[in-house]
């Protein structure tokens, strides 16, 4: 699969909130020191893994429950499987149509940015949700 640049942009802040999270909790170790050169495979693969850990915290996702960077959407629907089942798969094709990154790793913050440009709002990025407005 080839990333564009919305899926870079969105893999950069991803690693930025590891570093953040990271910071915030010294005793957990997320990203590799040094970590690989960005835009390399082994960038991309970290950047990805940290990408679906701000996704589940972003979202509140359960341990079976599948981050929309590890959705598999190939037309399978399968409520019993991880990555298959039909609200994950939603999610992911709502982050598509709304052109957002499936590594974007603040899923609700970007659409309800998404859906507010989408409305004619002036503001998009302002939330009145403290969940939302985390560092985390």
């Amino acid at each position: 699969m080839g990333l564009t640049e919305v899926d870079l942009d969105a893999l950069r802040r991803a690693v930025e909130w590891g570093k953040r999270y990271q910071k915030s909790e010294p005793q957990i170790t997320l990203l590799p020191s040094p970590l690989p050169p960005e835009g390399t495979p082994q960038w991309v693969e970290v950047a990805t893994r940290i990408a679906g850990m701000a996704q589940a915290a972003t979202l509140g996702l359960r341990p079976w429950q599948a981050e929309p960077c590890n959705v598999l959407d190939d037309g399978v629907i399968d409520d019993a499987c991880y990555g298959r089942r039909s609200i994950e798969v939603m999610l992911r094709r709502k982050l598509i149509v709304l052109g957002i990154s499936i590594f974007e790793p603040d899923v609700p913050r970007a659409i309800e940015a998404a859906e507010r440009a989408k409305a004619g709002c002036q503001s998009p990025y302002r939330s009145h949700s403290p969940r939302m407005s985390r560092e985390l």
